[in-house]
C-alpha cells in the first residue's frame, strides 16, 4: 500500500530495501535544482542513478482536470513520486479494485487499467508517495478548478 508524507515521514516509513533507501538520499542529497535545467518542454530527463535498477525522470508540467482519470500500473518498478514545486493530488486505489484490465506494456512496464474505487492522495512541495506495483494511480491532478505548474521527481526503483 503507498507511502505518502513529507519527505522526512516516507523516510522513516519505507522498507530497509537498499535500492528504496538509495532514492530516498538522492532526494535528500542531491543538486535536485540544476537537474531540472536538463528538462525540455514537454520532455521528462532521465537521471540515472543506479542504472536501470533505479533511476529518476525530472518532469514538468502542468496539472490537469480530466473527466475520468488515467490510471496506470507498473510490475517491474516503485515509484517514488517527489514534488519538488507546486501541489496535486495523485488518485490511487488497489490491484484489487481494477474494473478492467489492460494489456501490459513490459518495455514500458505499463498498463492502465480502470478503477472505480480510489483514493485522492494530496502532495506537496516537499511531499513524496512510494507507489508499489499492488498501487494503481493517477498522477497530475488538479487540485481545485485551476491548473497549477508543477516540477516533480519520479523514481523508479527496481522491484526486489
Amino acid at each position: 500500500m503507498a507511502i505518502f508524507g513529507t519527505l522526512e515521514e516516507v523516510a522513516s516509513q519505507i522498507p530497509a530495501q537498499e535500492l528504496l533507501v538509495k532514492g530516498i538520499e538522492f532526494l535528500e542529497t542531491a543538486d535536485l535544482e540544476s537537474l531540472f535545467d536538463n528538462v525540455e518542454d514537454g520532455k521528462a530527463y532521465k537521471h540515472e542513478i543506479e542504472g536501470d535498477e533505479l533511476f529518476a525522470s525530472f518532469q514538468q508540467y502542468n496539472t490537469k482536470q480530466p473527466e475520468t482519470p488515467k490510471f496506470e500500473g507498473h510490475k517491474k518498478y516503485i515509484d517514488i513520486q517527489f514534488i519538488f514545486d507546486g501541489e496535486e493530488y495523485i488518485l490511487n486505489g488497489s490491484i484489487k479494485n481494477i474494473t478492467t484490465s489492460a494489456e501490459y506494456n513490459e518495455t514500458k512496464d505499463v498498463y492502465f487499467p480502470k478503477l472505480e474505487e480510489y483514493t485522492a492522495i494530496k502532495v506537496k512541495k516537499g511531499d513524496a508517495a512510494v507507489l508499489f506495483p499492488c498501487d494503481i494511480h493517477a498522477p497530475c491532478q488538479t487540485i481545485g478548478d485551476t491548473p497549477v505548474f508543477i516540477r516533480k521527481i519520479v523514481l523508479k526503483v527496481a522491484v526486489a
